[in-house]
């Protein structure tokens, strides 16, 4: 849990710096609304038995999908994480695996009891992530698998 917090926290400062959504430069990719199922199991956001996120509503249009008041299901009783809204935009399933154009989180908490700590966020935006990075930040909160290394970093 405490890797995808600093996962969450490493991502918002090290993007941070790369504009916003509203740069006429940035082309955002349409999606396959055929796909959003294989990215939402992929990325661990389909309701199933081993979802580790449980939501208030999920809205999908086309390749496009908000959900409201996202919990993550931890295994640890002190931890608690919070999203108001999760948007994904441009959901596609490529060959070298899920990804999408846009990811819009608001209003992000995080505590942890045990540790006295809390980190919040009100809103944050990454656009068009590769997949191999997609994949990286998915396995940062799957507790099936070991975390990867950030893509492209060769820590030999």
């Amino acid at each position: 849990m405490k890797t995808w917090i600093v996962a969450l926290i490493s991502t918002t400062i090290l993007c941070s710096a790369c504009g916003k959504s509203s740069d006429p430069e940035v082309e955002l990719g349409a999606g396959d609304p055929a796909e959003v199922d294989a990215v939402l199991s992929a990325l661990l956001l389909a309701q199933s038995e081993n979802s580790l996120f449980s939501y208030e509503s999920m809205d999908v249009e086309g390749a496009n999908v908000t959900f409201s008041g996202l919990t993550f299901d931890s295994q640890d009783e002190n931890v608690d994480v919070k999203i108001g809204t999760l948007d994904l935009s441009g959901i596609d399933m490529t060959e070298a695996g899920a990804s999408f154009s846009k990811m819009s989180l608001k209003d992000v908490s995080y505590s942890d009891a045990e540790e006295s700590g809390a980190v919040a966020i009100s809103s944050f935006e990454l656009l068009n992530p590769t997949p191999e990075f997609v994949s990286w930040l998915a396995s940062q909160y799957d507790p099936n698998t070991e975390p990867q290394d950030w893509p492209g970093l060769d820590l030999a």
